[in-house]
């Protein structure tokens, strides 16, 4: 069982995303908590208002929002009655069984899953701490409940092969409604990806036929941090009407991004010599730029291209992206590929040649890494 956690400030968002999934037969509300009468005859209105009492209590939580996906493998074979087990036994354990939630069971993927929408905000008016809620409650709950009913365990789940394969589809405009399409594809890359400024978000995003537009220098929108999305087509070109992240309720614009830029950089360092590695061998193998782009697809990276047409690479395996400095990489070794001609590469072959045939299958964070940032923040 996979379990993803966001956290949001807009409770009227994530019960809209959730309805609208029922309203076009793509979902069903399947239990409830907490509502005090019988679920199924209560309006949209209703349910939020019963969120909505609940969070005007509290003025000092920075979330009124909690939407967890529960997420099951093709083994499980779970029906309604199982869902809605798991889900109270889930919310029991990382504490939130006493605040009112909803559960929904998604159709809209391959594979089994369910979304729960609640609140942090007790009845008292006091928020539920959410800080390291995923590593000190979800994980162990999860764990547990993977024993005591027989699920295919997420270790197990989460192995990888050689094939660029995006965990969310690409956006088609016409497909599927536009919000939708986008919001599905901005919140897998902002949760999944390690990404450090709006270039390398743009290029992770438009692997997902999405782009973000942070608007003209000097307009109101970016002087306001603000974004709009668009889908794309095949070449990379706008289509459609945009959609403003003020409109998503995770609101990903730029003040989210930043947040997130920081700490992607600490994350990023211990996935860094995997990435080098790779691209470096590739780069003393490859004669030109087919050759290399060739090569890196077979280990799941990406090569995209910044405004100044310097290369960006995706590791979709890792979920991080690197530009040449991020991997100290000489512009040269790869301005080469262009002219074809022989230029010094001062490379640790034999590491990267390693690495690259050993498919990552011991791939792991030094805990010696963490021990250093450790004793630097102290």
């Amino acid at each position: 069982m996979v379990v993803r956690v966001r956290y949001g400030k807009n409770i009227r968002g994530a019960i809209s995303y959730n309805e609208q999934k029922v309203l076009s037969g793509k979902a069903e509300l399947i239990v409830a908590g907490r509502f005090g009468c019988e679920v199924s005859t209560l309006s949209f209105s209703q349910k939020l208002k019963r969120f909505t009492l609940l969070n005007e209590k509290c003025v000092t939580s920075e979330y009124n929002a909690v939407h967890i996906s529960l997420n099951f493998a093709h083994e499980d074979k779970l029906n309604n009655e199982a869902l809605q087990l798991i889900a109270r036994d889930y919310l029991q354990g990382i504490g939130f069984d006493k605040q009112p939630w909803l559960v929904y069971r998604h159709y809209d993927a391959n594979h089994t899953h369910v979304h729960i929408v609640t609140t942090p905000v007790k009845a008292n008016g006091k928020g539920i701490n959410l800080h390291n809620l995923v590593k000190l409650k979800s994980e162990p709950t999860r764990k547990a409940i993977e024993e005591v009913y027989d699920l295919v365990k997420a270790q197990v789940n989460n192995k990888k092969d050689n094939n660029i394969e995006l965990a969310v589809p690409r956006a088609v405009y016409g497909k599927t409604p536009t919000k939708q399409a986008i919001t599905t594809v901005v919140n897998h890359v902002i949760e999944s990806y390690r990404f450090t400024d709006l270039e390398q978000y743009n290029a992770v995003l438009r692997q997902f036929n999405v782009l973000a537009d942070p608007g003209r220098k000097g307009s109101k929108m970016r002087e306001a941090k603000g974004l709009q999305y668009f889908i794309t087509d095949a070449l990379g070109n706008k289509t459609g009407v945009p959609i403003k992240a003020s409109s998503i309720y995770t609101n990903p614009g730029m003040n989210i991004l930043e947040k997130k830029y920081s700490r992607n950089r600490l994350l990023k360092q211990s996935k860094n010599h995997f990435t080098k590695a790779v691209v470096g061998y590739a780069l003393s193998k490859a004669n030109t730029i087919k050759d290399l782009d060739e090569l890196l697809q077979e280990k799941n990276i990406v090569i995209a291209y910044d405004k100044d047409q310097l290369p960006l690479f995706i590791d979709n395996r890792n979920k991080s992206v690197f530009s040449l400095n991020d991997l100290q990489i000489p512009v040269q070794a790869f301005s080469r590929l262009y002219r074809a001609s022989p230029v010094n590469i001062s490379f640790n072959t034999t590491l990267a040649q390693n690495l690259f045939a050993d498919e990552f299958a011991n791939a792991h964070v030094d805990s010696a890494f963490y021990k250093k940032k450790r004793k630097k923040k102290r």
